[in-house]
């Protein structure tokens, strides 16, 4: 049965048509034959009996009288008479006794005589023949029985034709059946068949463009239709697909990372790649499909077990995976890898595949390395800054407790440093720099710290010393290299250093204590002179504790009202009034008395207390202006200080406009002193804050103007109103022609520019007059008159002298 159903399915829709259609018309023709057939005989059967019925009961009729009186010969001539009817074979009366009385025979007859009696009306069947019996009565009387025996010959003949004729019939039916099937098939299944084939073509070509012939209007006309119709829907669809994944494989091709999938399942194998992972790691994606164990073969050997682990518990768990390795590119080297990736997920919420995106991130990790290394580091001599000298230290204080060793920590300056690099410039000073810190490099060993900290200060640290003299020894070799000139460009020069030195051996010392220390060293060997050597010592405590003092109690010293400020008197050397006050701030401390500005002003800028130190200082000397305009006797000008700091801070212009913002306080009567090398330093954003302060009227001069790297084209580039004449060259200008020279071309200098002038440091009138006959515009000094508190200035003021 399996074997039959297997063939039929493999039949064409033709042939299973015709079949079919064959099958059942035979199955149909053969049944209704059969039916026939056998219907008709017996029919027939049913007739011819019925006929020998009616028969025997007239010859049983007929035969009474002659068998009532024994007449023989007349029931015998009534049994000849059945010879007319074919059928009949033989023919027997008996009497009522069951003797034979008559009997008749078809000569021809091949059957046997006479037949056994069978009950009245009883008919027996043979194969050839069938027996009846008609009982012979007179009056209700049975008198005897007439048999008759009837061959079957013309049945079994009519039966024959019958059959003969049925069959024909059902061979001709068939036939016609199997020709009607075999069009109707031809009609139905041919354009089932080419549908087929055109889309067996279609599916073997991927050509969407053919399509079907047309079936009519009827339902196979339907079903091409349809079939086409979804071959348009499916080209269109294939069409957007195509475009689609055009656009992903130029995003995907677009994208600077490695895009995969890899199967959780199978043990990680890579289901797609895309083509930028030959591109970064040198290989192509196939060979990464193929053999999905090179990814662990190129992992760095440092990060392989730790991202392999990291990728297991993702998948295992499905969870997010970032993380960044190293891989190896084809060629060897070393690319850093960022990889990202997320879980799919089936039906039942189980991970099947995980999808992500690996960066090549070596670009950034070299960016990252160069700014660590400048955030360590020093720019110009590459030597490790202050930052990462403080780190060194902390390890040196905990490896010295560790190992029971100790350490120095040494801190250099250059002497005259600031000198060449003013006069000869800063490419100058700063080849210097490079020189001096490789010298220091030379004679130094490799597990020293050498640290430049800015300007002209070094800084070493000096591990596994045994004692005090080590120490000495490579500080004196430092002062010792510094002695044989520098040959820079067309200059030669000469430097010298002074060593700061303070021994470390005990761990609960802190970093910033043994640099304090150092120094306070420094500063002992700097008042020693040039190329001095001094080691910090408990004496030198108290000067330490003092600068910690201070540094604490200066944060407190506005809210004690212990700073105050002083104003010295700015005067026009023309005409003698009094044009502006330059204001100088002044803390007497509650203990420890009057602090001179020389000692906290450095103070506060080291600890980071100089911006609301000065903040403090702007806002009184405002609102003192303020009140001294109000009464009308407020001089042009209000001169403050303003710390580099102060101006580098980002609140700085919002904190002076705003101050402006109060009543009685006006921008053209302040002026801000930055100091020379401020200018020297200035980025574009500072000079964007002079430019907006200078909108609101404020003026702006250069302090100590001279004694930095000056020139014409640097005047020109900033907004500056005036500058001042440093102190050092006034002392001593009427004795000295040289510093008279500098103070009368500085004030010539000015004048072409259209910048005031104004001179410090004016403590006799041969000064006075001297600068006056230069054409110096305005003078302050002990001579005009010495920095006085508020009420004192307020009384000359009001004497009248500003006007």
């Amino acid at each position: 049965m399996i074997a039959w159903r297997a063939w039929f399915n493999g039949l064409r829709i033709g042939t299973k048509l015709l079949v079919v259609i064959t099958a059942i018309t035979l199955v149909i023709l053969v049944g209704a034959t059969a039916l026939s057939v056998v219907y008709q005989y017996h029919a027939t059967k049913t007739r011819l009996t019925a006929e020998q019925q009616t028969l025997a009961r007239l010859i049983a009729d007929r035969s009474t009288a002659a068998l009532a009186f024994a007449d023989q010969q007349v029931a015998t001539e009534n049994l000849e008479a059945l010879h007319a009817s074919p059928s009949i074979q033989t023919a027997c009366i008996y009497d009522a006794s069951g003797v034979l009385f008559a009997s008749y025979s078809r000569p021809s007859g091949n059957l046997p005589g006479c037949c056994q009696l069978l009950s009245a009306t009883a008919a027996s069947h043979s194969e050839s023949a069938f027996d009846l019996e008609q009982p012979i009565e007179v009056d209700n009387e049975r008198i005897g029985t007439l048999t008759l025996r009837t061959s079957l010959a013309v049945l079994e003949k009519q039966t024959r034709t019958d059959l003969f004729v049925a069959v024909s019939i059902l061979i001709g039916a068939v036939a016609l059946a199997i020709l009607s099937a075999s069009i109707l098939q031809r009609l139905i299944s041919e354009p089932i068949v080419r549908l087929a084939d055109t889309a067996a073509l279609i599916t073997s070509s991927q050509d969407f463009a053919i399509a079907a012939e047309g079936g009519g209007a009827n339902e196979i006309g339907q079903l091409v239709d349809s079939f086409n119709n979804m071959l348009n829907v499916i080209r269109e669809r294939d069409n957007s697909l195509r475009r689609s994944e055009a656009r992903l494989r130029d995003l995907v091709e677009g994208i600077s990372a490695i895009l995969y999938t890899i199967e959780v399942a199978s043990d990680g194998a890579i289901l797609y790649i895309s083509p930028q992972v030959e591109r970064i790691l040198g290989y192509p994606p196939e060979q990464w499909i193929e053999h999905p164990e090179l990814f662990a073969e190129r992992l760095h050997y440092e990060d392989r077990r730790h991202v392999l682990d990291l990728i297991d518990n993702s998948q295992r768990k499905g969870i997010d995976l970032v993380c960044e390795y190293r891989m190896l590119h084809r060629d060897g080297q070393v690319v850093w890898i960022r990889d990202e990736a997320r879980p799919i997920r089936d039906e039942q919420n189980q991970p099947v595949l995980m999808q992500g995106l690996r960066y090549d991130i070596s670009e950034r990790k070299r960016t990252e390395a160069e700014i660590e290394h400048l955030a360590y580091h020093d720019a110009l001599t590459n030597l490790p800054n202050r930052r990462l000298f403080k780190d060194r230290l902390a390890l040196a204080i905990a490896r010295s407790a560790r190992g029971q060793t100790r350490f120095a920590v040494h801190f250099l300056d250059l002497d005259h440093f600031k000198y060449i690099n003013d006069s000869l410039g800063h490419p100058v000073g700063d080849a210097l720099l490079c020189e001096v810190a490789a010298r220091f490099l030379a004679i130094s060993r490799p597990s020293d710290t050498i640290a430049r900290f800015g300007g002209d200060e070094f800084a070493v640290i000096q591990e596994g010393i045994q004692d005090m003299e080590e120490a000495s020894i490579l500080a004196r070799r430092f002062i010792d290299v510094l002695q044989e000139p520098f040959s820079l460009s067309t200059n030669r020069v000469r430097v010298g250093t002074c060593v700061g030195v303070v021994i470390g051996n005990d761990d609960s010392l802190e970093v910033d204590v043994l640099m304090t220390q150092a120094d306070v060293a420094l500063y002992k060997a700097k008042e020693a002179g040039s190329n001095s050597l001094a080691f910090f010592e408990d004496q030198m405590t108290t000067q330490l504790q003092r600068e910690m003092t201070l540094t604490s109690d200066l944060v407190l010293a506005i809210e004690r009202n212990e700073l105050s400020l002083a104003y010295q008197p700015q005067i026009d050397l023309h005409d003698g009034r009094i044009v502006g006050m330059e204001v100088l701030a002044r803390w007497k401390h509650a203990s420890l008395g009057v602090i001179s500005p020389a000692e906290f002003i450095p103070i506060a800028e080291k600890h980071g207390l100089i911006e609301t130190l000065g903040y403090w200082v702007l806002e009184q000397a405002c609102q003192q202006t303020a009140v001294w305009q109000s009464r009308g006797i407020a001089p042009e000008r209000i001169a403050v200080n303003v710390s580099p700091v102060q101006l580098r801070s980002d609140g700085f212009c919002e904190q002076v406009i705003g101050l402006l913002s109060k009543p009685g306080i006006c921008g053209d009567r302040l002026e801000l002193e930055f100091t020379e090398s401020l200018f020297m330093g200035a980025t574009d954003e500072n000079l964007a804050v002079i430019a907006r302060l200078a909108g609101h009227g404020i003026q702006f001069s250069i302090d100590d103007f001279g004694t930095g790297f000056s020139s014409l084209a640097y005047l020109r580039r900033f907004q500056v109103d005036k500058i001042k004449i440093d102190r050092t060259f006034v002392q001593n200008m009427v004795e000295n022609a040289n510093d008279a020279e500098i103070v009368r071309v500085t004030i010539a200098l000015g004048s072409a520019l259209g910048l005031a002038t104004i001179a410090e440091g004016v403590e006799t009138e041969a000064q006075a007059k001297l600068l006056r006959s230069m054409g110096c515009d305005q003078a302050q000094g002990y001579y005009f008159g010495r920095p006085m508190q508020t009420s004192a200035i307020t009384d000359v003021l009001e004497a009248g002298l500003t006007g």
